[in-house]
């Protein structure tokens, strides 16, 4: 809906060479007081949207693993009970991701970078049991 609002408000002119959309949405239809707020309102959901994505990438691979659709090992868990073996290959997959994702603009995405980076050590915590 957010997408299709932006869409409708902000030229496709603009929509092309703009770096925060629904930001410059926001400044269309609320000034610059509303755009701030909008744009903290965008990070916040975008937090949490990347917490639910981090606490079940090992979670439905254990759960398609138990169903035996995919090999066992996804199934394994640590003592602690976590997917361990889940958890690792999507940090994997995730810091793979992002490093294909790589541009000229590598500052703004040293944050993502490192995030996966911390998510592929807890992986690897979780994995050897510390």
């Amino acid at each position: 809906m957010v997408s299709i609002i932006t869409m409708y408000l902000v030229p496709a002119e603009e929509l092309i060479i703009s770096t925060a959309p629904i930001a410059l949405a926001a400044s269309k239809v609320f000034g610059s007081g509303g755009t701030m707020l909008i744009t903290i309102g965008a990070l916040i959901s975008t937090a949490g949207a990347l917490n639910a994505i981090i606490l079940t990438a090992g979670q439905m691979p254990l759960a398609v693993a138990k169903d035996g659709l995919i090999p066992e090992n996804f199934g394994r868990l640590g003592k602690y009970g976590t997917p361990t073996f889940s958890l690792l290959i999507a940090g994997i997959v995730i810091s793979a991701l992002l490093l294909m994702n790589y541009s000229e603009d590598w500052l703004l995405h040293l944050p993502l970078w490192q995030c996966s980076q911390h998510f592929l050590h807890f992986c690897l915590c979780f994995l050897i049991g510390i």
